[in-house]
């Protein structure tokens, strides 16, 4: 009831409609991550059209979460499209409920520091790994000695070039070159690499982080999610995907047709 008298109350005081809502929902949503360092929810709708439960769009944008298997995202902003929820049960008794959405679009950024990391906690190999993006792929270098280097038998700085991909409904990093001052690519030491990178992102890691949000919202609904585009650039990558949202009766009459 409040939320409601609130946003009729905004246009006589001439006050932002929506800003005190968006706050509390930036504060529900900091409680649910240990690791989020800042994030900005923003209701696009009009008055009327909230009230009656419709949102044209929400847009959030968290900075600094981590995924389950240690990655920092330096962005992850999601964008819903023509979002309907029931109004009573929403508003007046604090019980959430989805009706439907157009579409539900999210854009991961990944920095160079956060995968210079995430590669060192995969083992000592990785440790010290210089990572370096730009619009041509992703490359490694690493100073590689001691114990390391006698078993892959490199004793120069290698390097390793290569380009994220989806396998699986999840991104991977794919390296295929080698350049070690000359030497000749160690298939060996590309696997063991790999092996030890990949999944880079995994699809459940985005689905976890979405429910979190709040789960009630998302009930008698199955999510899915898909990845659309990969795009390198100058010290960052993004990748770019959609979450499906299903009812969950739809699912199964789908799944048994």
């Amino acid at each position: 009831m409040r939320i409601y008298l609130y946003v009729i109350l905004s246009f006589f005081l001439r006050l932002p409609p929506f800003a005190p809502i968006e706050r509390e929902i930036e504060n529900r949503l900091r409680e649910k991550s240990d690791t989020l360092e800042d994030l900005t929810l923003t209701i696009h709708a009009t008055r009327w059209g909230f009230l009656c439960g419709r949102i044209r769009r929400l847009d959030v944008i968290l900075h600094g979460i981590n995924t389950a298997p240690g990655l920092r995202l330096d962005r992850f902003d999601v964008t819903a499209e023509n979002v309907s929820v029931a109004p009573w049960q929403t508003f007046f008794r604090d019980n959430p409920v989805l009706r439907s959405v157009d579409e539900v679009n999210w854009t991961v950024t990944l920095r160079e520091d956060d995968l210079e990391r995430f590669f060192a906690s995969r083992g000592p190999l990785l440790r010290g790994i210089k990572v370096s993006l730009s619009d041509e792929g992703i490359m490694l270098e690493r100073s590689l000695g001691g114990l390391a280097g006698a078993l892959f038998d490199i004793h120069d700085p290698f390097r390793l070039g290569g380009r994220f991909h989806v396998q699986k409904s999840n991104i991977h990093l794919d390296l295929h070159r080698l350049n070690a001052f000359g030497i000749a690519p160690n298939q060996t030491l590309l696997k063991t690499v790999l092996t030890l990178v990949n999944p880079v992102v995994r699809a459940a890691d985005i689905n976890r982080m979405l429910r979190r949000a709040d789960i009630r919202v998302l009930q008698g609904h199955r999510i899915h999610n898909v990845f659309h585009e990969i795009r390198n650039q100058e010290g960052h990558a993004e990748i770019q995907g959609e979450l499906i949202i299903m009812p969950e009766t739809s699912a199964a009459d789908a799944d048994s047709a």
